[in-house]
């Protein structure tokens, strides 16, 4: 889910422009994180958009990517042989939505979208499980926030649960590095976000 994947060979890979986040997922993981480091630069990205005959090829258009992979462990290798079968990827049935899950899982594939209406709406892709959207109507039932799941995989909380489901996803404290998707004031929102963005790096090198 999100911006992660387990490896076949039992590790974890994250790879995104967000670097403050995962600063602080190497801090969580301690020991079973090897690095963060940088994974493609923004020159890369655009030459690489050039030789694909992209929209741009002006490194300006794009961020540095990093990536943090964990150390290997057999474990991992067993959960990677959980999820990805023969026939694909699945969601395991003993699997469970639990704060930590869904929090790591809206920082990827969430947003709070405020509609024009004042009070925003809790929103999580997950277009990349479309095989998979009744088990995961079933598992959004389980933790007992309204919500409705679109047949494109958009998974939206409803506006009077959202306050209450972004405080258990994360009491107390936002994500560090996405800390712009859980205030509920759009004009806070704004904010955060530009000052998310100025902390991206732009590299003119590869």
């Amino acid at each position: 889910m999100s911006d992660g994947s387990f490896q076949r060979r039992g590790s974890i890979q994250i790879t995104m422009t967000n670097k403050t986040y995962l600063d602080y997922l190497h801090d969580v993981l301690g020991w079973m994180s090897n690095q963060v480091c940088m994974h493609t630069t923004a020159l890369g990205q655009a030459n690489k958009s050039q030789s694909l005959e992209a929209l741009s090829d002006d490194p300006s258009n794009y961020k540095d990517v990093y990536v943090m992979r964990s150390k290997t462990h057999d474990w991992l290798r067993d959960v990677y042989d959980t999820w990805q079968t023969e026939n694909g990827k699945i969601i395991p049935k003993n699997v469970e939505l639990t704060p930590t899950i869904v929090r790591h899982w809206y920082c990827g594939d969430g947003c709070l979208d405020f509609g024009g209406r004042g009070e925003p709406s809790a929103r999580i892709k997950a277009e990349f499980m479309q095989d998979h959207l009744n088990r995961i109507r079933e598992m959004f039932g389980d933790i007992g926030f309204k919500h409705h799941i679109t047949d494109n995989g958009a998974i939206i909380i409803s506006q009077t649960d959202t306050r209450e489901f972004l405080q258990w996803m994360s009491p107390g404290h936002p994500v560090p590095g996405f800390e712009y998707k859980w205030t509920t004031s759009i004009e806070e929102q704004k904010k955060l976000r530009s000052a998310y963005e100025s902390t991206q790096t732009i590299s003119t090198h590869e």
